[in-house]
C-alpha cells in the first residue's frame, strides 16, 4: 500500500487528507485536527500557552502522516493579513522540522500553486477549492465529520492529491478545471 498526506496548516482547524493506494484502487479520506489544549492557566505566559497548542497540533500530524511516502504541506502567504502571524509561522517550521526528524520526505506548495494546480486558476475560491475536489473524489472522501472544516479538508485534499501526482500514483481521478 502506498500513502500521501496532504496538510492545510492552521492554529484553529489544520485539515489532513490521506490519499492511499492499494491494488483495488485509490482512496482519499479527510479529517481536521483541532489543538486539544482548550486552557489558558491564571497567570501562565501566553507565549507558553501557544507553544503548547502549537505542539498538541505537530504531535496529532505526525501520528497521522506517518507511513507517508510523500507529505504536501501548504506553505504560508505571507502577504496574508490574517492574525497570529508568528504563532502560524510557529506552527509551519515546527511541523517541517518535526517531519525532517523523523526523515519524513516533504515539500511545501504556496497557497496560490495549489489554487492553479486544483482549480485552473490560482485566485480562485475556496468555493471553487471545495467544487473541484468534491467532483473528483464524490462524497468518499468526507466520511468523517462531512461538514467541520470543509474549505480546511479541501485544501488538504488539494494537497495530497499534488502529492500522490508528483509520487506517480495511477489511479487518481481528475481535477474539474
Amino acid at each position: 500500500m502506498r500513502r500521501v498526506t496532504g496538510i492545510d496548516l492552521s492554529l484553529t482547524s489544520t485539515g489532513i487528507a490521506v490519499i492511499t493506494e492499494t491494488s483495488r484502487g485509490t482512496r482519499l479520506v479527510t479529517s481536521v485536527v483541532k489543538p486539544d489544549v482548550a486552557t489558558h492557566y491564571p497567570g501562565e505566559h501566553l507565549a507558553l500557552y501557544e507553544l503548547r497548542r502549537i505542539d498538541d497540533i505537530v504531535n496529532q500530524l505526525m501520528k497521522s502522516s506517518h507511513r507517508s511516502e510523500l507529505v504536501m504541506i501548504e506553505s504560508p502567504a505571507y502577504a496574508s493579513k490574517m492574525g497570529k502571524s508568528t504563532e502560524r509561522a510557529a506552527l509551519y517550521y515546527f511541523t517541517l522540522g518535526s517531519l525532517a526528524l523523523r526523515r519524513q520526505v516533504f515539500d511545501t506548495m504556496p497557497p496560490t500553486s495549489l489554487k492553479k494546480q486544483i482549480t485552473g486558476s490560482g485566485r480562485s475560491d475556496k468555493d471553487s477549492m471545495i467544487q473541484s475536489i468534491r467532483s473528483a473524489w464524490g462524497d468518499s472522501g468526507w466520511s468523517e465529520e462531512p461538514k467541520s472544516g470543509i474549505a480546511d479538508r479541501a485544501d488538504a485534499a488539494g494537497l495530497a492529491w499534488v502529492a500522490a501526482k508528483m509520487a506517480g500514483f495511477r489511479d487518481l481521478p481528475p481535477l474539474a478545471q
